[in-house]
C-alpha cells in the first residue's frame, strides 16, 4: 500500500511541479515583455462588446465619454480579446474598458502619467507617475481621477490631447516604456515566488524518483525497506504540498493588494522607485 501512495505522490506532486513552472514562465513573461508589447489598432474589425463590458461602455457615456476605437495586446501563451478605448469631451482622459474594468489615465508629457483603475490595480506614486485604485463605481474612480489630474496640471501644465488611435497607441508605448514595469511588479513577485516553488518541487520529484528506482528491488522484497522507502517520499511531497498551500495564501494575499481602496490606505500611498506601466 505504502509503495502505490508513493507512487500516487509522486505523479501528484509531478503534476503540481508543471504546473507552477508553467504558471511562473508565462508570468514572469508578462513582466519582462511589457514595455515591448505594442497595442493593435482592431477598430476596423468594429468588434462586439460582451455583455458586461457593453454596461461598462454604457456607463462612462454617461459620464461624458465617447468612443475612441478597439485594440488588443498580445499576451505569451494567453489567448486575448479586444478592449474598447473612449475619450472624454476635451480628449484629456482616455479610459480602457474591458469586461467590468476601467482603467481613466492622463498624460502629460513622455515621462508624466496619471493612472486610475476601477475596482482593482495598484497604489503607486513616483515625482511622474500615479496609479490609484477605486473600488466603490466607475462614477467614483473618474471623480477621484479628474481631483489628481488637476494637482499634476498645477505641476505640469495641460495633458495631452488623445484625439484619434494613432494618438492613443503612441502614448499607450511609451506609457508602457516608461511604466509598464513598475505597474506589474505585484506580477514579478508572484512569478517569483511560483518559480521558487517549481525549483523546490522538481528536486523534490527528481530525488523521489532515484531514491525509488535506487531501492524499488528491495522495496519490493523487504517490507522495511518499502516502508521507510514510502515514508521518505510520503514526508518529502507532504512537505511540498504543504509549503505550495502556504504560497497558495501568499498569492492571494497579493492579489487582495490589488482590490483595496486607495483612499483607504491608512498609510497613505506606496512609495516606488523604478520604471514600468502595464
Amino acid at each position: 500500500m505504502g509503495v502505490v501512495l508513493g507512487l500516487v505522490l509522486i505523479l501528484s506532486l509531478a503534476w503540481y511541479t508543471v504546473v507552477q513552472g508553467r504558471t511562473s514562465w508565462i508570468l514572469l513573461q508578462t513582466y519582462l515583455g511589457v514595455s515591448k508589447r505594442r497595442p493593435t489598432d482592431v477598430s476596423h474589425l468594429s468588434p462586439t462588446p460582451p455583455p458586461q463590458a457593453k454596461k461598462t461602455i454604457a456607463t462612462l457615456e454617461t459620464l461624458g465619454f465617447h468612443r475612441l476605437g478597439e485594440a488588443e495586446v498580445p499576451l505569451p501563451h494567453v489567448r486575448t480579446g479586444p478592449y474598447w478605448i473612449l475619450v472624454n469631451s476635451d480628449n484629456s482622459i482616455q479610459a480602457e474598458a474591458v469586461h467590468g474594468r476601467v482603467a481613466f489615465s492622463t498624460f502629460f508629457d513622455d515621462k508624466v502619467l496619471v493612472v486610475t483603475d476601477y475596482p482593482n490595480g495598484e497604489h503607486l506614486q513616483t515625482p511622474t507617475y500615479e496609479s490609484r485604485t477605486i473600488t466603490t463605481s466607475i462614477k467614483d474612480a473618474l471623480d477621484y481621477h479628474k481631483l489628481q489630474v488637476d494637482k499634476f496640471r498645477a505641476r505640469y501644465g495641460s495633458p495631452q490631447s488623445i484625439s484619434d488611435m494613432v494618438d492613443y497607441v503612441r502614448w499607450e508605448v511609451i506609457g508602457r516604456v516608461n511604466y509598464g514595469r513598475l505597474k506589474l511588479r505585484r506580477l514579478l513577485l508572484v512569478s517569483i515566488a511560483r518559480l521558487i516553488m517549481f525549483t523546490y518541487g522538481a528536486a523534490i520529484c527528481v530525488v523521489s524518483a532515484l531514491v525509488w528506482a535506487s531501492n524499488l528491488e528491495s522495496m519490493l522484497a523487504d517490507s522495511i525497506q518499502r516502508e521507510m522507502g514510502s515514508l521518505f517520499i510520503l514526508r518529502a511531497g507532504g512537505l511540498t504540498f504543504l509549503l505550495g498551500l502556504v504560497f497558495e495564501l501568499l498569492f492571494w494575499w497579493v492579489s487582495k493588494g490589488s482590490r483595496r481602496d486607495s483612499r483607504r490606505i491608512a498609510q497613505g500611498p506606496m512609495q516606488a522607485k523604478g520604471r514600468g506601466h502595464p
